[in-house]
């Protein structure tokens, strides 16, 4: 090439293909908000960190899968508790022999047996199948799923009738265990939501910021070097194309005067 020596000429061409690709390095990281090259260490520390961050996410989910399922569990047990509260007001109703005959008082047991029986479809509604909650992104982090136990709720109620006296009394007695039966399950639920699944969410969702901000350090852009660097570039780039465009101009020229 005319103007420049065979080294210089290299060296130039060098350096314009080192600029353009310090240059579109530069743009694509300006483009999309993310380092277009890591260094080898940074990029393995950088995975880890995204892997942490994502398997926080699901845990942060299961968390709050495992909360929804505790509210529909609250709302089945607070309907339970409503049907059984109206069978024993209707138990106390029929234990009132000198109004209710026998025809009234097997009116009434057609209507505790339903509310027992809708009380038994609630609370069945409201446990889940033997397993656990993953409250956390690593092995070990993990809580029983047992909300409400049907059994310790329904087996009292079992046969309840309200058709003799001895037996309204019977069924207040019933009634009144699955009640504080109820009861207890239903605290126990919103001592799980409060001292076990809502702190979970609260400290992975801590956890998962941090995480994320050092993933950020690491392969977010910084506009402002980035942008410097991308005009430093362009401006070696730029001035390596004129630079060749002369010395093609030259050697043109150099030719047009040869015979």
């Amino acid at each position: 090439m005319i103007g420049l020596s065979g080294s210089k000429e290299l060296f130039v061409i060098q350096s314009l293909q080192a600029a353009t690709r310090e240059r579109d390095y530069s743009l694509q990281s300006l483009a999309s908000g993310r380092r277009a090259r890591l260094a080898p260490a940074e990029l393995v520390l950088a995975t880890q960190l995204q892997t942490q961050v994502d398997s926080i996410e699901q845990a942060i989910d299961n968390v709050e899968s495992a909360e929804n399922l505790s509210q529909v569990a609250q709302g089945s047990l607070q309907q339970a508790q409503d049907n059984i509260r109206e069978a024993r007001r209707l138990a106390v109703a029929a234990a009132n022999t000198g109004v209710y005959d026998v025809e009234a008082r097997e009116a009434l047991q057609a209507q505790v047996q339903a509310g027992v029986q809708a009380a038994e479809r609630f609370m069945q509604s409201a446990a889940l199948n033997n397993g656990q909650f993953q409250i956390g992104p690593d092995p070990g982090q993990a809580i029983p799923a047992i909300l409400t136990d049907p059994a310790s709720v329904t087996t009292p109620l079992q046969g309840i009738t309200v058709l003799t006296e001895q037996g309204s009394y019977n069924a207040m007695q019933a009634t009144d265990a699955a009640r504080v039966e109820i009861s207890r399950q239903s605290a126990r639920i919103g001592s799980l939501q409060a001292d076990t699944l809502r702190p979970a969410a609260r400290s992975l969702r801590i956890r998962q910021e941090a995480l994320m901000r050092s993933h950020s350090t690491i392969a977010d852009t910084d506009f402002a070097r980035e942008t410097t660097r991308y005009i430093q570039k362009k401006i070696l780039v730029e001035s390596g194309i004129t630079v060749i465009s002369r010395a093609v101009i030259a050697r043109q020229r150099a030719l047009a005067t040869l015979p």
